[in-house]
């Protein structure tokens, strides 16, 4: 019966060249994180090359933040809601009667408002990015900034 090798203890050996910037960067390296020169090596060169697999997890984490932070954003929404609705409550409830002879000027002038606002709001919307674009835009400008 021949023996057969086990292949997982099989180790290779590489010769590389290094700077000695990039030297003294990968001692300090071990030395942060405990390890040896060659366990540095060997994790930057794993993650290099499954770079690809690395990417789409990086992808699932950057979209689980953003999850987070959209219902943190929902919460805080609905917090407010319910201030402004407490606060409208108690206004209508407490607020002096508006006299007759001053609920059309009031009204007028409140359309005016609301025209102008609509108006301004038109021409703002147009510069304003949709959120979508915002939140992808962003995490593709972190990966080309971590990248270089």
């Amino acid at each position: 019966m021949a023996k057969e090798k086990d292949t997982s203890l099989l180790t290779y050996e590489t010769h590389v060249r290094l700077t000695a910037e990039m030297r003294k960067l990968l001692s300090q390296r071990a030395n942060d994180e405990g390890i040896s020169s060659n366990a540095v090596i060997q994790k930057a060169i794993s993650l290099y090359l499954t770079k690809d697999t690395m990417d789409e997890s990086l992808l699932v984490a950057k979209m689980t933040d953003v999850q987070r932070q959209i219902a943190r954003i929902k919460h805080e929404i609905d917090v407010k809601q319910k201030l402004d609705l407490e606060w409208y409550q108690y206004f209508f409830l407490f607020a002096p009667p508006i006299p007759k002879d001053e609920v059309g000027l009031r009204m007028q002038k409140a359309n005016k408002d609301v025209q102008a606002f609509l108006q301004n709001f038109k021409r703002r919307v147009t510069s304003i990015k949709p959120l979508i674009e915002t939140i992808f835009g962003d995490m593709l400008e972190e990966e080309a900034g971590d990248e270089k």
